[in-house]
């Protein structure tokens, strides 16, 4: 996990004016991320990655990497530290 989260409240957020969206959905993470970027309008995407390995990748596909060629805004995959 990330060492720090934003919210609406934050410093940060205040002073650079990025709104926070944070939503729950449930099912496939690859579509919910992809229509959620669709029905939002988004200037960009920041999301995590959890690092599989080229298996587990390969047996499960990697959710950052669908999404990043299927939603029309930029997307920035930020990797774990492990």
């Amino acid at each position: 996990m990330f060492g720090f989260v934003f919210n609406q409240n934050s410093t940060v957020v205040k002073h650079v004016q990025i709104t926070v969206v944070m939503k729950i959905y449930w099912g496939d993470p690859r579509e919910k991320i992809c229509a959620a970027a669709e029905q939002i309008p988004l200037s960009s995407l920041v999301m995590g990655n959890r690092g599989l390995g080229g298996l587990k990748r390969m047996i499960m596909g990697s959710v950052s990497n669908h999404v990043v060629n299927n939603v029309a805004c930029p997307v920035t995959v930020v990797k774990a530290h492990i």
